[in-house]
């Protein structure tokens, strides 16, 4: 169930305030969670909204709260069940794309109960709409992943470390994940002997020819009774966020000598979790003082390009060029620098 409720502020004679005369509200809608999907009381829920106008959107203020009580009694009131969480939008985007957060639990109430989400939108003009969606909270066993937290963008080429903690009265047997996306894989590792509360570390593999892209994990468990448990899901962005690396085994000492215009052999060794596809060595001298804004840099060998086939973990060796007009006698740095 979901309930969208819309008001605008206005002035004593009924006008619209704000900088503008906008009086189209923003709209908005959950695609996570699930209308009545179950949340075990005391767990952080992730939440995926998304929010437009056609002027711009300025806020989104989230709560968890549920509704105990009689009207009819005089004796109904409004609990807070999830912590409040204003995000503010600067530019004031007419389109939000769907945004991540994670609401926190209100630890002192594991009451199990319909609780309602509220996502509080304001736009440019001052208008406000108000989007609500019920979910169950739930007592009883519970499963979560946390790490890598929700939103993060881990790089591909390497392993990701999948933390699960599991809650079963009745005794776990397994714990486990299941990805779907770029990725999509299932792991799991037995809990033995069989345990009440447990972790378990396990791992998500990519290769350097993963595709970058989105990612979702759902951490799972399974106890002696035979029930499947499932926790929030954790969504993910997977990028190259790795910068190649780089060393120069030859000239392996600083300061080796070299004859003024003789040639100069380099070794470099590069590696990157996704290859390495282009590398660039030069060799300069740095002339003049910068205090006194005369310093240059002056180029001593002939720079050299190398192109490579997405290579992880390669060894490049170069002959340098020197440029013969200059002789001065000089330090010179050998540099070398890779793209991926």
């Amino acid at each position: 169930m979901f309930v969208v409720s819309v008001c605008s502020t206005s002035d004593k004679f009924g006008s619209p305030t704000g900088p503008s005369s906008d009086t189209t509200p923003p709209t908005g809608t959950f695609t996570n969670p699930p209308t009545d999907s179950q949340v075990v009381a005391g767990t952080t829920l992730t939440v995926l909204f998304h929010a437009s106008d056609d002027a711009g959107v300025v806020s989104i203020t989230f709560r968890g709260y549920s509704e105990r009580g009689s009207a009819a009694a005089g004796t109904d009131t409004t609990v807070q069940r999830f912590q409040l969480r204003t995000v503010s939008f600067p530019l004031q985007p007419t389109d939000t794309n769907p945004i991540i957060r994670q609401l926190l639990p209100v630890l002192t109430d594991s009451t199990p109960e319909p609780v309602f989400l509220e996502a509080r939108i304001t736009d440019l003009g001052g208008n406000v709409a108000v989007v609500t969606q019920r979910i169950l909270v739930v007592a009883g066993p519970s499963v979560r992943a946390t790490t890598p937290a929700s939103g993060a963008r881990p790089p591909i080429g390497v392993p990701l470390p999948i933390t699960v903690v599991g809650y079963s009265p009745d005794s776990l047997t397994w714990l486990g994940y299941q990805s779907t996306g770029v990725v999509p894989f299932t792991d799991s590792l037995a809990v033995a002997p069989a345990a009440t509360v447990a972790t378990r570390v396990l791992a998500l593999l990519t290769t350097q020819f993963t595709p970058l892209g989105a990612d979702t994990i759902v951490p799972f468990g399974r106890d002696k009774v035979g029930r499947r448990i499932l926790g929030s899901p954790v969504f993910i962005v997977f990028g190259d966020t790795i910068k190649p690396t780089v060393t120069i085994d030859t000239p392996a000492v600083a300061g080796l000598p070299v004859a003024v215009g003789d040639s100069v052999f380099v070794q470099v060794h590069v590696t990157d979790n996704r290859g390495v596809t282009r590398l660039v060595i030069t060799g300069t001298s740095q002339r003049g003082s910068v205090s006194l804004g005369t310093d240059s840099t002056v180029m001593r060998y002939f720079p050299k390009t190398v192109i490579l086939p997405s290579s992880r973990d390669t060894v490049i060796t170069r002959y340098l060029r020197a440029v013969s007009t200059d002789s001065l006698s000089e330090l010179v740095t050998i540099a070398a620098t890779a793209t991926d």
